[in-house]
């Protein structure tokens, strides 16, 4: 070591460029020995050392779905793009994903991503922990289970029922203060709405983002927040903006880049991560602490957090390892897990009730439909609605499903654990497969129309296959959320229209939205005036 560090101090400036030049010609040229050496190569936009095919989407192009659909035109249903140094396989037909919508524990596709695949992911986000991003299968369906047991349950519906309504009339009370004659952009009080909603649901924390971001537009008579809250509100706000920028950059960053290259920003990440980390971690030791002091039973309070902790004592008390290759579930997973809850939940849904505003908005005749629907089955502007009126706001629902169909939130990705053959061609294990959602969703031979839109299509059952309808995933890795997300959408959208007249502005323009990580109309700007 001292000699080479002998060796280093008698370079020169130009002598670290020399060698630096020297390193990045043997890159390149690795690089494209293994791009013209690839195993079925595919048609696809040719890729460039460190940024693979991504310097192509520019303009209209840099939305991801823009992007697919372009390319889809231009490749077929089958093609190959290159994210920095990772090649992914863009499925575009339903016929081409039938192995990996298998609802079965032996399918071969239920990793999203497989070990060691991204190494920048790993280094940001722990593959062994949660749900979304786990590898190791067995940890993963133990998590998955209490979380479907808890979501998919009747009374975990009605609770969000009954709680959406409540703080809908929180947020009304400050829609008054701000006067009712201002415009109003839906989309960001939905996510505030929802942030609020989801951490009372979940781990049964009453939140201040909508009094936060009430008091970010009061002129006057702004409402007090205890300090604790507010910075708990600044922490999880910082975390949730940049997640997706994130997420994106250590998918598509070889390590040189996010590791040395780009370091910086690196490190600006981890922090962020680290303190939202924290914050959950000092409410998980106070539910824990809550529980140990009263003998607290979770049966009384059945959320995300009590159900998580179940299962973690449950395994400490049986002594058995409940998720495999050693592995136990610890705090860090709940606290994993009950981060990508909450972050999913609230942005993502939040993001479609924006369109939903939005299409109902700037269609005359759905915007008719759902007003007719609701003079029907919810003429009171005052009283609470119950689960089993709520289920007879058929047509509201059908439009959820509807701009579910035109503006998919997520993309699918698999990986093979076993060699498959998919569209004609044999892959080896560790091969990453995306699915073209949009394609899909816009066949004309499995949508009657498919560029109108038209929620009656789900009122007459137009689906045949659920392979062709992948709003909420496919496969045993689905969202486990759906229920929810629906019932939360149905429901912001009955108390809304019941009483007020809707206006939507900015309508002569483009749907606004932004696509990191996932699909969010970030517009739905509206003036609200009160029914008589």
């Amino acid at each position: 070591m001292p000699a080479l560090l002998s060796v280093l101090a008698s370079l020169s400036l130009i002598d670290f460029f020399n060698i630096l030049f020297i390193l990045l010609i043997f890159y390149v040229l690795r690089f494209y020995i293994d791009y013209f050496a690839r195993e079925n190569p595919l048609p696809g936009p040719f890729p460039l050392p460190l940024i693979g095919s991504l310097y192509q989407a520019q303009g209209e192009m840099k939305h991801w779905e823009n992007w697919y659909l372009h390319l889809h035109k231009k490749y077929g249903d089958i093609f190959e793009v290159w994210f920095g140094p990772t090649r992914k396989i863009f499925l575009s037909k339903s016929g081409l994903i039938e192995k990996l919508a298998a609802k079965s524990t032996k399918s071969n596709f239920l990793l999203r991503y497989s070990s060691g695949s991204y190494k920048g992911l790993e280094h940001y986000a722990n593959p062994r922990r949660g749900m979304f991003f786990n590898g190791n299968i067995s940890h993963w369906r133990s998590t998955r289970k209490v979380i479907d047991n808890l979501l998919m349950s009747p009374n975990y519906q009605r609770e969000t029922l009954k709680k959406s309504q409540i703080y809908f009339a929180e947020m009304e009370e400050y829609w008054k203060l701000l006067r009712n004659d201002n415009a109003l952009l839906l989309s960001a009080w939905a996510k505030n709405f929802l942030t609020d909603l989801m951490y009372d649901l979940n781990v049964g924390r009453r939140c201040y983002f909508m009094v936060k971001y009430f008091n970010s537009l009061a002129n006057s008579g702004k409402k007090e927040i205890p300090t604790e809250e507010l910075n708990f509100c600044n922490d999880h706000e910082q975390a949730t903006s940049v997640i997706g920028e994130a997420l994106i950059f250590f998918f598509t960053s070889p390590e040189l880049v996010w590791r040395y290259l780009f370091a910086h920003r690196t490190q600006r990440y981890i922090q962020s991560r680290e303190t939202w980390h924290r914050s959950y971690e000092k409410f998980i030791h106070q539910r824990l602490d809550q529980r140990a002091q009263s003998g607290y039973d979770s049966k009384l309070k059945p959320d995300a957090l009590n159900l998580l902790l179940d299962l973690k004592e449950e395994s400490a008390l049986n002594n058995k390892d409940n998720g495999g290759d050693n592995y136990r579930m610890d705090e860090e997973d709940i606290r994993d897990s009950l981060q990508e809850i909450m972050n999913a939940s609230a942005s993502t849904t939040a993001g479609v009730f924006g369109y939903i505003i939005e299409y109902i908005g700037r269609i005359p005749g759905v915007k008719e439909q759902v007003e007719k629907e609701i003079r029907d089955h919810a003429s009171s502007k005052t009283n609470t609605i119950n689960i089993e009126e709520f289920a007879q706001f058929k047509y509201i629902e059908a439009v959820i499903y509807e701009v579910l169909r035109v503006r998919s939130a997520f993309m699918i990705e698999r990986t093979n654990t076993q060699e498959e053959t998919i569209g004609g061609y044999k892959w080896k294990p560790g091969t990453k497969f995306c699915v073209n959602i949009q394609p899909i969703h816009f066949n004309p031979d499995i949508w009657h129309d498919p560029n109108e839109f038209r929620p009656e299509r789900f009122l007459n059952r137009e689906i045949k296959n659920p392979k062709t309808y992948l709003s909420f995933g496919l496969g045993l890795r689905s969202c486990p959320g759906r229920l929810v997300g629906i019932t939360i959408l149905k429901a912001m959208t009955v108390l809304l229209y019941r009483k007020y007249n809707v206006e939507l502005l900015d309508t002569d323009m483009p749907i606004k939205y932004q696509n990191k990580f996932a699909n969010a109309c970030i517009g739905a700007r509206v003036k609200l005036t009160p029914k008589k």
